[in-house]
């Protein structure tokens, strides 16, 4: 009976300790930055092009081009939670190691934002990757994945078949985001 007891009250205790992470990380969020992951595609384009498969790099370069575009115009048009800027997934270890000067940040239009100072405030990473979940996946700053229930992903396929485009996901994780800082507020305001 004592050991059910001690069980059911670290059980309330970490739910308690999830709780207070994610409306964190939802202030800093909405105060801070998200920053968004790119794909490259490099590794592949590179193997393409020494095996001399010059079409398929090319085709794969202005693939991911294109998905790149749609990330960022699908951000622009429907997230507007906090900032946003972009930068690419061969940066990756900067940002984990805090080396932010060797990290190139791009704003809407993948241009870069010489301006951009991510030291000044608290950031978010976002990225659509398929690691067995294909969709937006949302990192802290150590990459490692927010405790629900902050809404930490978006599946990107709607049924078996069909998949939902970037605008859909960005607008239902943003949509997600707003009812959550909402949810939270209201119960800090009934406190």
């Amino acid at each position: 009976m004592f050991l059910c007891l001690f069980n059911f009250a670290l059980t309330a205790q970490s739910k308690l300790e999830k709780i207070e992470l994610a409306n964190q990380a939802i202030e800093q969020l909405r105060d801070g930055v998200l920053l968004v992951e790119l794909d490259s595609r490099y590794g592949e384009i590179f193997v393409l092009q020494k095996y001399l498969k010059q079409q398929m790099a090319s085709d794969l370069k202005k693939e991911q081009y294109l998905r790149n575009k749609e990330i960022c115009l699908a951000f622009k048009e429907e997230y507007d939670f906090s900032e946003v800027y972009f930068y690419y997934k061969a940066y990756k270890k900067f940002l984990l190691n805090d080396d932010f000067n060797k990290v190139v940040f791009y704003n809407d239009k993948l241009e870069i934002d010489y301006d951009f100072d991510i030291t000044t405030q608290p950031f978010y990473v976002a990225t659509f990757e398929d690691y067995g979940k294909l969709g937006l996946h949302i990192y802290d700053k150590q990459l490692q994945t927010i405790a629900k229930p902050f809404p930490n992903y978006e599946k990107e396929q709607r049924l078996i078949f069909f998949k939902r485009d970037a605008f859909e996901v960005v607008s239902s994780w943003n949509e997600k985001l707003h009812n959550f800082l909402a949810l939270f507020e209201y119960r800090k305001n009934k406190k």
